[in-house]
């Protein structure tokens, strides 16, 4: 999707757009939510009452998931996670869906985590449960992290780790297709552990805002805070530059959340003067 297709659906969704076109496409995206949001209702609670439902596996499941569509930074969390348990003597498996990946061509967060987990194993399959099992029986793992695994219930875990963006936290207050929410807020109710994301890219009110609102679905003493602090420069074989580059001139990215990049990058550079995100 081009760019600039990319920022208007932003500011359709937003409300940032007030033209009349954005304005009558919220008027039809919102006569959709209600459909949408009876089918999650029904599809939770069908979950909630049908455990036998549930697949357990024979080693802890770390889930690591989110309540909007988009980047909250869950790869990176996936990391951390993993590097801790290794650090642990522990064998972690991740285990994801897979989206967007081909056969014989992995996606972009498996490439990612390839790179800083080389020899952690990571299976992509729509059906989790059987790469779960894959995980255990033949690579011998001792601990599963299940990337983007919150609104999939069917493989059975012991601890639920939601991450809430700070830039964006509840999806413009809508479920989709009018806002961004793949859930209720309310769901946080299912969650062990929540993480805000992204902390030091908003004021300190909208933070402490955003953790009152989480605080009437989770206990406080289950909500952590989070940075993302830009590394060290790379080459696109992913080796450590030993010296800062010129500032660039250009800004891309492929991510889910392009606009917590772009902040990132302006507190690197003093001028980008082009950014394009798809």
């Amino acid at each position: 999707m081009k760019p600039d297709r990319i920022r208007r659906i932003d500011n359709v969704m937003s409300g940032r757009a007030q033209d009349l076109p954005a304005r009558l496409a919220r008027t039809g995206l919102r006569s959709l939510e209600p459909v949408y949001r009876t089918i999650t209702v029904l599809r939770n609670r069908s979950w909630d009452t049908r455990q036998d439902r549930v697949h357990r596996v024979s080693v802890p499941v770390i889930s690591i998931g989110n309540l909007t569509t988009g980047g909250t930074g869950k790869t990176p969390l996936v990391r951390y996670v993993a590097s801790r348990l290794l650090r642990q003597n522990q064998q972690p498996a991740i285990v994801s869906r897979g989206y967007g990946s081909q056969p014989g061509r992995p996606n972009d967060e498996f490439l990612e985590l390839k790179m800083w987990l080389p020899d952690t194993p990571h299976l992509q399959n729509p059906d989790r449960v059987a790469a779960a099992r894959v995980a255990i029986d033949e690579h011998r793992a001792s601990v599963i992290v299940l990337d983007d695994g919150f609104q999939h219930r069917r493989l059975g875990r012991d601890l639920d780790i939601v991450l809430v963006d700070a830039t964006c936290p509840f999806g413009y207050d809508h479920l989709l297709p009018r806002g961004l929410l793949r859930e209720p807020v309310s769901s946080l109710q299912r969650a062990d552990a929540v993480v805000v994301t992204r902390v030091n890219q908003v004021e300190g009110d909208e933070v402490e805002r955003i953790r009152k609102r989480i605080v009437q679905h989770v206990a406080e003493d289950r909500i952590a805070t989070v940075s993302f602090d830009p590394g060290p420069w790379l080459d696109l074989d992913g080796r450590q530059l030993e010296q800062k580059l010129d500032e660039p001139d250009i800004g891309f990215c492929g991510i889910g959340n392009p606009a917590g990049f772009r902040l990132s990058l302006d507190k690197l550079c003093s001028a980008i003067a082009d950014f394009r995100s798809y």
